[in-house]
């Protein structure tokens, strides 16, 4: 009697221990009737002294429910206790278990191992997650997130993870959950995915899109898709204005990066801003356009001074518009002389033929040089720095040596001697303007 009684407190306090609801004749009978909102995995169990095997099983219980968690319900009803309710659903010995899908039975006959038991949970519930390909994806969070955040996981195996689809079922009220296996080069750019798997979270309220870039694990997911605001250590707010998927080595024209990018000459490629498949697609093409006319103004002779091949991002209004209102049109590509404030703009679609043409064109002196309305430093936002920069543009245009030309290809800054002369600086501006580009 006292070895009974100490088996009974270890019993319960391994359920206390674990996330194991003990069920009395009620709670089982709710359960059944499918009143409970939630699926749950049964065990039907006794005493040792009428089953043996009951022991082991509890233990097995034990183990299950934790990676169980979110997924489904663990719950077990000592048979000795309610017994009328065990009979009733035709218990025949002990251990048993049935899983209870909105009070309809599932009954297991396999070994009572915790491997054996979650295997046989996991491919009877079906998690809220969407199996989408790369074109539904815009469909679905279009219509049928309805107002919640979506949750995208992008992996490349036969299942999805576990832990993704307790989750899916745990959040399933306030998260919208759809799964990706394959991954074109328009996604991976899209959502910025590095490895599999990997967790985008989208707020279909504002938009925004964030990367989880935490492990894999439950908690930590939970407490990411949970979340309100970005947790730096967590997750990363994908910007539709970084960089695009292949940049050949050229940086971005920012105010921080402007003094080391644009001391003399620029040459600015603005890519659109946005991140649905079209847009990537222009800019993927323009890029690559940039890259053709990079290396054709490197087979050029004519060119001394300094020059730099950059790209910038059309979400850069001040930048983008004053370059814009020299044309009245989208200026897909720039040539800035940044001392004289002074731009050319690309009269035509951004072709590499048509780039090849324009920059013969200033090659040769033949190119329209407009003046900007704002200075350099308005222009990039760096306004608290205009003193210091007009004094620089003061001392006059100083250049390289001759013959001296650096760019940024495709990784790192290069130096090539050439053997061009410094351009005559006689004459007006706009003399000046008409000779070769000092490049």
């Amino acid at each position: 009697m006292i070895t009974l009684v100490v088996y009974l407190f270890l019993i319960c306090f391994a359920v206390c221990a674990g996330n194991v609801v003990e069920l009395d004749g009620e709670k089982f009978g709710s359960i059944r009737s499918g009143l409970g909102s939630r699926n749950m995995l049964v065990l039907f169990y006794s005493s040792p002294v009428n089953s043996k095997e009951s022991e082991a099983s509890v233990q097995v219980w034990k183990q299950v429910s934790s990676p169980l968690s979110g997924l489904v319900d663990v719950g077990m009803i000592n048979c000795d206790d309610f017994l009328d309710d065990c009979l009733s659903v035709k218990v025949a010995h002990f251990p048993q278990t049935i899983l209870y899908m909105a009070g309809d039975p599932i009954m297991y006959s396999g070994p009572m191992t915790a491997k054996a038991i979650f295997l046989f949970v996991t491919n009877n519930v079906l998690p809220p997650v969407a199996q989408l390909s790369t074109r539904l994806l815009d469909w679905w969070l279009q219509t049928e997130v309805k107002g919640r955040k979506a949750v995208i996981c992008f992996h490349d195996k036969f299942e999805l993870p576990h832990s993704i689809s307790a989750i899916a079922t745990m959040l399933r009220s306030s998260h919208a959950f759809a799964e990706i296996r394959s991954l074109s080069s328009d996604v991976r750019e899209r959502f910025r995915v590095e490895s599999l798997p990997a967790v985008v979270m989208v707020n279909a309220t504002s938009g925004t899109f964030i990367s989880y870039k935490g492990e894999m694990k439950r908690k930590e997911l939970v407490e990411f898709l949970r979340g309100s605001a970005v947790d730096e250590n967590r997750g990363t707010r994908i910007d539709e204005s970084i960089a695009p998927a292949e940049t050949f080595g050229m940086s971005q024209l920012t105010h921080e990066t402007f003094r080391t990018l644009c001391d003399e000459v620029c040459f600015i490629v603005f890519i659109p801003h946005g991140n649905d498949k079209e847009t990537l697609k222009e800019r993927r093409k323009r890029m690559k356009v940039a890259n053709e006319a990079l290396t054709f103004l490197k087979s050029l002779k004519k060119r001394s001074g300094t020059a730099k091949f950059v790209w910038a991002s059309s979400a850069q209004e001040t930048l983008y518009n004053a370059f814009k209102g020299l044309v009245q049109a989208d200026p897909a590509f720039v040539v800035w002389k940044v001392r004289r404030n002074r731009a050319a703009v690309l009269p035509a679609p951004l072709t590499a033929e048509n780039c090849k043409s324009f920059l013969e064109s200033i090659e040769g002196g033949s190119a329209t040089f407009h003046s900007l309305a704002l200075s350099p430093e308005k222009t990039l936002g760096m306004e608290d720095e205009q003193e210091e920069l007009l004094e620089q543009q003061t001392e006059g245009d100083s250049m390289l040596p001759p013959g001296l030309v650096d760019w940024s290809y495709p990784t790192n800054i290069m130096q090539e001697k050439q053997g061009a002369d410094m351009p005559s600086k006689k004459g007006s501006e706009d003399e000046a303007d008409a000779d070769a580009l000092l490049i």
